[in-house]
């Protein structure tokens, strides 16, 4: 399916779109809002500045796609993989984003704002976090080995049996409010 006929299916009002093969589409700024693209391939697609609250992209390829700024809260992303994507101040806030068991291994997350969000077994390895809210964000038994969280805001998360091995928290907010060194 080509970008352009997505858009007029969704203006349509479809929103069954899953295991489409999306690879580099250019969805810069659209409003899909509330459609289904679990198992879809967005490899490499641009998704910067795009409407995505309530979507479903569980089991979706996201690897190297660009999502700064993109408005993701709500949005189901379980098992999803975002390895080496651009979410640079993306909105992934609000309990009902769940990004369970998703891969972000190296993804850049600066700034962006995960509040609350759903995040337990997610692989962060390596991943930037810098000045990211993670205020309240579930992050039990997640894998941040070598992430970079610096300046971010963890107030209230869980980090319950989180690998934090070699990850840097150089003036981040922790968990119980403390401010590293």
């Amino acid at each position: 399916m080509e970008d352009k006929e997505l858009v007029e299916r969704y203006a349509a009002g479809e929103r069954e779109f899953s295991n489409l093969g999306l690879a580099y589409s250019n969805l810069r700024g659209v409003c899909l809002t509330g459609v289904d693209l679990h198992g879809t391939s967005l490899y490499s697609a641009r998704l910067s500045e795009a409407e995505l609250q309530m979507v479903n992209l569980s089991n979706a390829n996201l690897v190297g796609a660009d999502l700064q700024k993109a408005r993701l809260s709500g949005a189901c992303l379980d098992h999803a993989i975002l390895t080496g994507a651009n979410l640079r101040e993306a909105d992934l806030s609000g309990g009902a984003t769940d990004l369970s068991n998703s891969r972000l291994d190296w993804a850049d997350l600066t700034r962006a704002n995960l509040a609350a969000a759903n995040l337990p077994g997610v692989v962060l390895t390596g991943a930037r976090l810098v000045q990211a809210n993670l205020r309240g964000a579930n992050l039990a038994g997640s894998d941040l080995t070598g992430a970079k969280l610096n300046e971010a805001d963890l107030t209230g998360a869980d980090l319950t049996g989180a690998n934090l091995y070699m990850a840097d928290f150089q003036k981040a907010t922790m968990p119980d409010g403390h401010k590293e060194g």
